[in-house]
């Protein structure tokens, strides 16, 4: 699939929100969810697995350093 024009990419209630604000009918084209941060920890740290331990620090660095730049 390929997306042309404007898109944005927003937290549901966020989108819901500006979207009912601005007199439009809200449609949800995407979801991701996944498992709770403990939970993922948890998974690392029992299986001791580097590859995912990393993803979550870089994760967690680029949201501390994107909620930095608002």
């Amino acid at each position: 699939m390929t997306l042309t024009g404007d898109f944005q990419i927003a937290e549901l209630g966020d989108f819901v929100a500006g979207a009912v604000a601005a007199g439009s009918l809200p449609v949800e084209l995407g979801r991701h969810e996944s498992p709770r941060l403990a939970e993922i920890i948890a998974h690392v740290n029992k299986w001791s697995i580097n590859w995912l331990a990393d993803r979550v620090i870089m994760t967690a660095a680029a949201l501390v350093s994107k909620s930095r730049h608002r």
